[in-house]
């Protein structure tokens, strides 16, 4: 089991949640019901201290972040300026396939100490699928210097791997039943039973 801290408002976790080094481990989960915060998180935690950051965007969630023409030209800026944000708008049909894509040039490309942004990952997979280009970057990331912080609404859909792998469960109002049994494995009992009762902008922090 691991640990698990009390409730706190999500403003307070984005000032609190470090941001480890490039050659560590990183990755992020962030669960929650629609409306619970979740976006928010995401959005506030990645631009507070962040200089390098790519956005995979299917429901242009990051509005502020500057679009690339491509997923190459982001790429090529990334690797370019050591300073840098772009924000690449997934498609809405055949999303899985694109990502597929995505994630195997991310991983070929000379791109390094970057985070990676996905929210709603669970439009970007196959329910509890693990390709190889996904078990490469969550696996071999951190030697690339890449790290992630994703977001969903149903996290039993999330694969064993990114949770097992994980270093940070974040969760907003969860209200699933089997939702809130992959709290009680990952955070204990007290989280599922916490879940449920978060109020708008309230989270559980759990140390995977």
């Amino acid at each position: 089991m691991s640990d698990l801290l009390p409730p706190r408002d999500a403003i307070d976790i984005v000032r609190s949640l470090p941001h480890l080094a490039h050659d560590e481990a990183q990755l992020i989960l962030v669960t929650g019901k629609r409306g619970s915060g979740k976006t928010w998180l995401i959005r506030e935690w990645a631009q507070r201290l962040e200089p390098r950051a790519l956005y995979l965007d299917i429901y242009r969630s990051f509005p502020d972040v500057e679009v690339a023409t491509s997923l190459e030209a982001a790429l090529e800026d990334l690797a370019y300026w050591e300073a840098c944000r772009r924000r690449v708008l997934a498609p809405r049909l055949g999303t899985r396939e694109w990502f597929e894509y995505a994630l195997r040039r991310i991983l070929e490309h000379p791109l390094r100490d970057c985070l990676v942004v996905l929210d709603e990952v669970t439009k970007f997979i196959r329910t509890q699928s693990q390709s190889d280009a996904l078990e490469e970057f969550v696996l071999q990331g951190r030697q690339l210097g890449l790290r992630a912080i994703v977001g969903c609404q149903v996290i039993q859909m999330i694969p064993r791997l990114m949770l097992s792998e994980g270093t940070t469960l974040i969760s907003f109002r969860v209200t699933r039943p089997r939702d809130k049994d992959v709290l009680a494995e990952w955070g204990g009992p007290e989280a599922a039973e916490l879940a449920p009762q978060l109020t708008r902008g309230r989270a559980l922090e759990i140390m995977l």
